[in-house]
């Protein structure tokens, strides 16, 4: 009898209306590490008021909040605003773990009118680099053996299994199949191993030969090649460097125009790469941009730098970006020294609050103050440890940061343990010098036993913490069973953020928790298609919302939904995926049930990609305060997003086309349209041209339309390397 009465309460209280929503364009997006991550945020007020509030955004460890965290916007009734924001994926970002933006709506109360989070999924990157320790060896009569370091590094972010191979030129060796040295490289890992070979009576006998290593992942794909020079003692002559074929330093420069013929006409230079000097290497970065009309901003050099690093050292000047618990960006120098031998790091670097090399020509808070860190770390197979300090003089926010943090890691047979403690002080002005002192923990587990794998992830901040979280509780635990044919999975996550107000912003008093549950399963259909399905719960509460003309109201929301999520690998070059999410909610604000619903659809055939995503109805406890305050009715919103990219004429001609077609059934119909084409004129002389049009319509604010054009020309590089004059391709079997 109370299931049909809850049943018969549902249908009747789904009929109602919601209005204010916070929300993700995406709700799911990949991205590579070390990539600049574009998102945007749509506030929607189909209230009746005037919506004035706080739109925050914050993101998990490993992804940098470019843009501001925090906005403070105003909607008049019926409009939609959309916030971009930037974010960037650092380079220790694992492939294999969920990360999660979290956006929020909080009004002058310190509520959360709505919410909403997009996952993130870093793709999987293959990078092992080495380098030999020596580039030239000498024999003299008393050498016996030829013995050569090489340095192996893995920047990537998974284990690889890799193998070195040494090769000797014929005329030295037996003509046997060269054998291989078999490694296995954790993510971020490193590890110093010797090739020795005995000195034979062949090699006394040649003036000099060239010794060649070769890198190769576990299914033979090669990744990196070197060489070191041989020189017998008794002669005079002096051997030439071979060139190198690998070009995955990018080494190019661009120049081109964008927005031609219109008063935002500029011209910027782009260009980056890598020098191979004798003794080390030194890379490059430049990105300067000029306006025509220089009074609407000055000439910029940003993103920019100069690199050399040799051996176990390496030095940078220029900009600088740095994804520390307290984030750094500004002009500087850095460096790094490894003492290879006892497995410890030295880094530590300074930089100013300024972005642009040539000068800040608008000086203002943004771009003053000053920041500087060091930190040694120490790493073995079983365990590592890192500890440093970070010191940063904000203008902006009017505070100064000193910090100490400490991580750890253990590596068991079957778990992998990792942790921080840190603890730091900000000195602030509040009608006079104050001191506050704040810590943060944090442990994080993972591993498997037999068919389980447990992950648990924790961190802990009291408010006046100096880093990116503070007063934050977060944790994040996941069990999954994998069957043979049906995996389940429990996972809770909890999100507590409640941060002291200090600087600038002491008049601000934001907090928000939330709380999702769920339990789901996954099974594989017909060997090849798999399908998912989760029930969830979901909870909300804010307390920074502004309602009936009071602030600092809380709202608070429940939902339950079940999310189901269909994969079908059509073929080698086909995929398709389908994921829907229904159920119902009731509000602090509205005690009656509501339905709504949300589908996304993602096809991939060769050189065509088509996204689409279809929602009726709110989600989040924003959009909740939206429907309380402006009684707006259901909304319905649809994104259509096909993208096309092939090469023609043998690959001289690139062609990239895109379309965002964007359609609210209130705010009106939103379309963007890229195209990009490249062509190679000569072998490694492109030219290129690009468009960007963009239009809007809506009955509410009038009609908009821009349009953006782009040309310029690229000069690719060969891989620069000092001494080269010819090329040598060398064919080895090995074992």
């Amino acid at each position: 009898m109370a299931v049909i009465l809850l049943l018969s309460q549902f249908s009747v209280r789904a009929q109602e209306k919601k209005d204010i929503s916070i929300s993700f364009i995406e709700n799911a997006l990949t991205a590579a590490n070390q990539q600049l991550l574009n998102v945007t945020v749509k506030i929607r007020n189909d209230s009746k008021k005037v919506l004035v509030a706080t739109a925050s955004i914050n993101a998990d460890d490993d992804l940098e909040l470019i843009s501001r965290a925090s906005r403070l916007i105003r909607v008049n009734p019926g409009d939609s605003l959309f916030l971009p924001t930037k974010l960037f994926i650092a380079g220790k970002a694992q492939s294999a773990k969920e990360y999660r933006i979290n956006t929020f709506l909080i009004d002058a109360d310190k509520d959360t009118l709505s919410s909403d989070v997009c996952k993130v999924q870093v793709i999987m990157k293959k990078e092992v680099t080495f380098f030999t320790q020596v580039t030239n060896i000498l024999l003299q009569a008393m050498t016996d053996s030829i013995r050569i370091p090489i340095r192996v590094q893995n920047q990537g972010n998974t284990a690889q299994k890799i193998s070195l191979v040494v090769n000797y030129p014929n005329i030295i060796e037996t003509g046997e199949f060269e054998k291989s040295m078999q490694l296995v490289i954790p993510a971020g890992g490193d590890t110093l191993v010797y090739s020795t070979r005995p000195v034979t009576k062949k090699m006394f006998d040649n003036e000099g030969f060239d010794v060649t290593i070769a890198g190769l992942y576990a299914n033979g794909e090669l990744f990196d090649a070197k060489y070191v020079r041989i020189q017998n003692a008794k002669n005079n002559r002096i051997f030439e460097e071979r060139g190198n074929s690998n070009n995955r330093d990018n080494n190019s420069f661009s120049i081109g125009t964008q927005g031609m013929g219109s008063p935002n006409e500029l011209y910027y230079l782009t260009g980056r790469g890598k020098l191979n000097l004798p003794q080390g290497s030194m890379a490059y970065n430049v990105d300067l941009t000029m306006y025509k009309n220089n009074s609407l901003a000055p000439t910029m050099l940003r993103n920019t730098y100069l690199g050399y690093e040799v051996n176990n050292m390496g030095l940078r000047a220029g900009n600088i970006n740095k994804n520390l618990d307290i984030n750094i960006m500004g002009k500087g120098g850095e460096f790094y020294v490894m003492d290879t031998a006892r497995h410890n790091r030295y880094e530590g670097g300074y930089v100013k609050n300024s972005v642009n090399l040539l000068g800040e020509q608008f000086q203002n808070l943004f771009s003053s103050g000053e920041a500087a860190w060091g930190s040694f770390s120490h790493r073995t197979k079983a365990w590592n440890f890192k500890s440093g300090a970070i010191y940063q003089n904000n203008n902006f926010l009017k505070t100064k940061n000193l910090m100490l943090n400490n991580e750890f890691g253990i590596v068991g047979k079957k778990f992998q343990y990792s942790g921080s403690i840190n603890a730091g002080k900000i000195d602030y002005d509040l009608n006079g010098p104050v001191s506050n002192y704040g810590f943060a923990g944090s442990l994080d587990i993972m591993g498997n036993l037999d068919n389980l794998t447990i992950s648990s992830t924790n961190f802990i901040s009291t408010k006046y913490y100096p880093g990116s979280r503070q007063g934050a509780v977060n944790l994040s635990e996941r069990i999954m069973y994998r069957g043979n044919t049906v995996s389940t999975w429990v996972s809770v996550d909890y999100y507590d953020y409640a941060p002291a107000s200090i600087g600038m912003f002491s008049f601000i008093n934001a907090s928000f928790k939330n709380l999702t549950a769920e339990i789901g399963f996954s099974r594989k259909l017909f060997d090849k298609v798999t399908i998912s399905m989760a029930p969830n719960y979901k909870t909300e509460t804010n307390n920074a919302l502004f309602l009936d003309s009071k602030p600092n109201s809380s709202a608070s929301l429940q939902s339950w939904n079940v999310s189901t999520t269909l994969n079908i690998p059509i073929s080698t070059s086909q995929y398709l995926s389908v994921n829907s999410q229904n159920g119902y909610y009731n509000s602090s604000l509205d005690s009656k049930k509501r339905l709504h619903s949300r589908y996304n659809a993602n096809y991939n055939f060769r050189f065509f990609n088509l996204n689409m995503s279809l929602q009726q109805g709110l989600f989040y406890v924003g959009e909740a305060v939206n429907n309380y305050t402006e009684k707006r009715v259901q909304p319905i919103t649809l994104n259509i997003s096909p993208t096309f990219q092939h090469l023609f004429f043998k690959g001289k001609l690139r062609a990239e086309a895109g379309l965002n077609y964007f359609s609210d059934n209130t705010f009106g119909k939103n379309m963007q349209i890229n195209c990009r084409t490249e062509y190679e004129l000569i072998p490694k002389l492109m030219v290129f041209g690009a468009v960007n049009s963009n239009s809007y319509t809506s009955s509410l604010s009038g009609n908009y339309r821009s349009n953006v054009f782009e040309v310029g020309i690229t000069k690719k590089l060969k891989t620069a390397r000092i001494g080269a004059r010819n090329s040598t391709l060398e064919v080895f079997l090995y074992k």
